[in-house]
């Protein structure tokens, strides 16, 4: 063993310690794989010509500094921004924001090797959770549930308004439905108790939502998909949740997801993995799985996501679904279960582009709700406003990146022609193409895998067994607190979570000025005034979704893989840019018509022109739709 691998353990090591998590060698070798991948962060700094007081000067902010950005035109302000330096920033690593006394020193001596029964409490809920979804089997109008599905959600709530439907109803219908599907999908955990209430008016009227289970539902369970919370609820309603009840719809149930949404797959759920909905054998794509099968398979109208790094994004274009990432900011993040503070954001799938705007209303009415990083931009009679867009293919310039030249290499070969052929039928709908180029996002993964590990560190810090379901088994085990918490944390949280936070410790392990994480905040500076210089070109910034292909059930994810299928998502993630997954675009691949999204981006703020713009061009059908209705019959 070379010295610097000895060192590199020695560190790993270290930060598990500091991280109350059990290390085994080969979770040593993935962080020193993910250690490698990430090293391109320091050949970007050196071929930017990033200096070092730059590093410095960005390292003084915190991450989320630069997302913070002033959207051209009529949109122009400058955006409030955190002015203390980051709290996640130590030598030793995350502190604990509980440090709890340790229990009764009774029995001490016989408390090595004593573990409390985390897999035995966790069936116990998984039981009570598929007692619910189980019970929706009674009969109910499945056909109402497909009709409304093919309609949409803005058609149906029409018609609940006129009463031709009730919102009791539609909700019977659509669990009854997610009952029946779910031996074959595996979208959700677990349904919510019927609304006590009819829902008469609203622009949702009566639209069942499905929600991602790290969104707050008040009273109801809330796991982000995790072991770690799985006997806890949630005592109130998050920002989107209310404005989304607030404008009429119906809380249907909370659907599966890549734990604490980390992974891109929709196979690191606790509760088991998620099915495509229509291409057997593979996954729908993660971390928001359950809310892009809920809605592909037809078990909802809308559902709720949360975008990270494509979280939202990706599914969407697996699925053949519309799915948006807001601007950073823009929308109140009180009430979601935390990954990334500066990278995470509430977002939402539908089968058409006007349910997205509808959906994207109704949760930015409670922007200024429990978050003060969010920033109430001019949306005001927006469903109304999009209506008067008239967008036509010439007065619009679409954005081609260079660098999308080398990406196009390390697509799916079907996807790439996928693309290249959409792109040529926009041009002969009159569309004009301008090549930009952001030098800086050839190393956005590593600049975002850096960042999001880092805050995930801070993130998982706060889960202990004393405030998350265990006290009783807790204080029986007569453990020292340490060895309580490091035994729970280590069964509780899951692998990829924990090898994230890890990662992150080791990014703050060295020193300040030089380390990492620095540089990845400096990078990131870089690629946001790219952004910011190709919009003064260009309406919106297009790309492909994804690299090709869903991942397989029961395939081993390969970390270089999964990290390779974010590299056409995460630039908009790291600018704080909102960005539309539109289903335009499939391919073949071994007898299967797979969906392949178009990426649309927009300026900060500018969901209005972008939203706008997309739904006149699905109204007026500029492009062939190829969205889930293409691959499956409600």
């Amino acid at each position: 063993m070379t010295t610097t691998t000895t060192t590199f353990e020695s560190r790993a090591r270290e930060c598990a310690r500091d991280e109350l998590f059990d290390i085994a060698p080969e979770d040593v070798a993935d962080l020193q794989t993910r250690w490698a991948l990430c090293s391109t962060v320091q050949e970007q700094i050196e071929h930017a010509g990033i200096a070092e007081e730059d590093i410095e000067r960005a390292l003084g902010k915190p991450a989320s500094h630069s997302v913070a950005f002033a959207a051209k035109g009529e949109k122009a302000r400058l955006l409030a921004h955190y002015t203390a330096k980051p709290w996640l920033l130590t030598q030793s690593g995350v502190q604990r924001l509980v440090q709890a006394p340790k229990v009764s020193s009774a029995g001490q001596g016989a408390s090595a090797g004593r573990t409390i029964d985390v897999q035995g409490a966790f069936e116990k809920t998984r039981a009570g959770f598929d007692a619910t979804i189980a019970k929706a089997a009674a009969p109910a109008d499945l056909d109402l549930a497909k009709t409304a599905w093919r309609i949409g959600a803005r058609a149906t709530a029409e018609r609940v308004r006129q009463g031709a439907w009730s919102s009791s109803a539609l909700w019977k219908a659509f669990a009854a439905h997610a009952s029946a599907s779910h031996e074959r999908v595996h979208a959700f955990e677990t349904l919510y108790r019927a609304p006590e209430t009819e829902s008469t008016d609203g622009p949702l009227c009566g639209v069942p939502v499905a929600v991602k289970s790290l969104f707050w539902v008040a009273d109801e369970p809330c796991t982000a998909s995790s072991k770690a919370l799985s006997q806890w609820s949630a005592p109130a309603d998050a920002a989107v949740v209310k404005g989304l009840r607030d404008h009429g719809a119906s809380m249907l149930g909370c659907v599966r997801m890549d734990e604490f949404a980390m992974g891109g797959s929709g196979m690191r759920s606790a509760f088991g993995p998620t099915a495509h909905p229509f291409l057997p054998g593979y996954a729908p794509g993660g971390s928001s799985s359950g809310s892009a099968a809920a809605v592909a398979t037809g078990d909802a109208l809308i559902a709720l996501g949360s975008d990270t790094g494509g979280s939202v994004r990706q599914p969407a274009s697996y699925c053949g679904l519309w799915g948006l990432k807001p601007t950073w900011g823009g929308l109140s993040r009180f009430g979601m279960v935390p990954y990334s503070f500066s990278l995470d954001t509430p977002g939402v799938l539908a089968t058409r582009c006007d349910d997205l705007l509808l959906a994207y209303e109704a949760m930015a009415s409670t922007c200024g709700m429990g978050d003060s990083t969010c920033v109430q931009a001019s949306r005001d009679g927006l469903d109304a406003k999009h209506e008067t867009f008239a967008w036509k293919p010439k007065t619009v310039k679409l954005g081609y990146l260079q660098e999308m030249d080398e990406w196009l290499d390390h697509m799916h070969p079907g996807a790439k022609a996928a693309f290249l052929a959409w792109k040529e039928q926009s041009i002969a709908q009159g569309f004009e193409w301008v090549s930009v180029s952001i030098p800086s996002l050839k190393s956005a993964i590593a600049c975002y895998y850096t960042l999001v590990s880092v805050e995930a560190q801070s993130a998982l810090a706060r889960y202990d067994p004393l405030r998350f379901g265990f006290q009783e088994e807790a204080m029986a085990s007569g453990m020292s607190y340490e060895a309580l918490a490091q035994a729970w944390r280590s069964q509780a949280i899951g692998k990829e979570a924990r090898t994230r936070a890890l990662f992150g410790a080791l990014a703050l392990s060295e020193p300040t000025h030089a380390g990492l994480y620095a540089k990845a905040c400096a990078l990131r500076e870089r690629i946001v005034q790219g952004f910011q210089d190709a919009f003064a070109h260009v309406d919106f910034i297009v790309t492909p979704t994804t690299t090709g292909l869903p991942p397989r059930v029961g395939v081993p994810v390969d970390v270089q893989e999964e990290w390779s299928q974010d590299m056409l998502s995460v630039g908009a993630s790291l600018a704080g840019i909102c960005a539309v997954s539109a289903p335009w675009a499939s391919f073949e691949h071994e007898g299967l018509r797979i969906p392949l999204g178009v990426q649309c981006m927009a300026a900060w703020h500018r969901e209005d022109a972008l939203l706008g713009a997309l739904c006149q061009w699905e109204k007026h059908g500029l492009f062939e739709d190829r969205g889930v209705g293409t691959f499956v019959q409600a």
